[in-house]
């Protein structure tokens, strides 16, 4: 009796132990994407604030921090745009073929990146003006809400078009 005694314990432990190492992964990995996602929210924001100031380059820096935290197509959208202000065209073509290859087929902001892509390509050929950007909206990462999306009324046309500026819209908390 003294022996079931002495091994019953750590076996009750053993199983107690089994027990929580199988709800903990669970917990674990909600813990570690709440982190991932308020990091990712942390750098997204850093990159749209440095994008307003003027700071493309440090913009640039922080969307891709969030890009690798958060794989959402939309942040490829706005570090496109940061380099378009920063007249790097290789890099804005880039960024906007990898929106297209990445977005889901059904994404509503394609064919207004399609004509971005164009018109990059167009002033990388030397069809128009470096420092003329494309009117190319900038895209938050998307959300679980139902999209609001409000186009800005076209200038008059002896204006020049606004420039668009980054939405200041968090990452989402999973990826759709």
């Amino acid at each position: 009796m003294h022996t079931m005694r002495t091994w019953f314990p750590p076996l009750a432990l053993a199983t107690l132990l089994a027990m929580g190492a199988t709800a903990t992964p669970g917990r674990a990995e909600e813990a570690e994407d709440a982190e991932i996602t308020r990091m990712a929210r942390e750098h997204y924001k850093l990159g749209t604030d440095a994008y307003k100031a003027g700071r493309y380059a440090d913009a640039v820096k922080e969307l891709k921090k969030a890009y690798l935290l958060k794989r959402l197509p939309a942040l490829l959208i706005n570090t496109a745009k940061c380099y378009e202000k920063l007249s790097d065209i290789d890099n804005e073509i880039y960024f906007y073929k990898k929106f297209l290859a990445e977005a889901p087929p059904d994404d509503k902001q394609r064919d207004t990146i399609k004509a971005a892509l164009a018109g990059a390509e167009q002033r990388k050929r030397g069809g128009g003006a470096a420092d003329e950007p494309t009117e190319t909206p900038t895209a938050p990462p998307p959300t679980d809400e139902a999209p609001r999306r409000r186009r800005p009324a076209p200038p008059p046309e002896d204006q020049p078009a606004a420039e668009p500026q980054p939405q200041d819209a968090p990452p989402p908390d999973e990826p759709p």
